[in-house]
């Protein structure tokens, strides 16, 4: 099985250097799964970009479900991360049902279907990005109670507001819109001004409220993550980036279609490096 987990780890640190940089600070012997995990998290997450049609998506998605639940057996031994994925389910205590959640929430990413409200954001948030961080803490040694679910929801909704405000101008060229109608609308903003490319002082007010937002449940996360076990708090410690991204995309706020929110590796490795002397203390 270590090919499986080798495997896992490789994709995640080609994909996902932030997380697989997080998951140095994990103990040892649990770095595998989290990888397993990560890994599975990419494979989902990434239909949407990777199929031009939500039927192909959706079938890949029951393919997932049904490994889950125990099928597709000889299928799944020859798919190093579902391998992967399953020996961490032997191994740690992964929920089959928030897994299945899981896949649920990215099965609306197949549609690009623009978010309504703020709760509804919050709550897709919670359901894609949260169940991966309660699911990594689990990992950790993590309890399922309120001091954990404290955490998981405001560094879920931290980390979904920085992906729409870097993600903006991509989304957009696409013909989808990353953040929730209801912020648009505020500032007297439509789908159309996003969509179509136009850096109206109205998505530029939006685009700012979304990055504060971002900020808010970052402070509220940084605070309930303190209150967890050291050993644990390397499932969040990734959340850490997110002034980082923040602040990026604030300097190119001014003209959001027009530049692309990036941001150096060795700048990422040591804003987490800094984020961990006082996230682990």
């Amino acid at each position: 099985m270590d090919d499986a987990f080798g495997y896992c780890q490789e994709q995640v640190k080609v994909n996902d250097r932030d997380r697989f940089l997080a998951t140095l600070f994990a103990t040892a012997d649990r770095r595998p799964l989290l990888y397993a995990l990560y890994a599975f998290d990419l494979e989902i997450a990434g239909l949407a970009a990777r199929l031009r049609e939500p039927l192909a998506g959706e079938l890949r998605l029951q393919w997932w479900r049904e490994v889950i639940e125990g099928g597709r057996t000889e299928e799944a031994a020859g798919h190093p991360v579902a391998r992967g994925l399953l020996a961490a389910m032997a191994q740690a205590p992964l929920s089959r049902d928030t897994l299945l959640c899981l896949l649920d929430a990215r099965g609306f990413d197949l549609y690009g279907e623009p978010i309504a409200s703020v709760a509804e954001f919050d709550a897709y948030a919670l359901a894609a990005t949260g169940n991966v961080l309660k699911l990594a803490a689990g990992i950790l040694g993590a309890e399922d109670n309120p001091v954990l679910n404290a955490a998981v929801a405001p560094a879920s909704a931290a980390i979904a507001c920085a992906d729409a405000a870097v993600r903006f101008a991509a989304e957009a060229s696409r013909g989808h819109v990353s953040v929730p109608l209801e912020i648009l609308v505020r500032h007297g903003a439509t789908a159309a001004d996003a969509t179509g490319g136009r850096a109206t002082p109205a998505i530029i007010a939006a685009l700012a409220e979304v990055r504060q937002l971002g900020l808010e449940h970052f402070e509220a996360a940084r605070h309930a993550v303190m209150r967890l076990p050291v050993t644990v708090r390397p499932a969040f410690l990734h959340v850490g980036l997110v002034p980082l991204f923040m602040a990026r995309a604030a300097r190119i706020g001014s003209d959001p279609f027009q530049a692309t929110v990036t941001i150096a590796p060795w700048r990422r490795q040591w804003a987490l490096w800094r984020a961990s002397r006082t996230w682990l203390r």
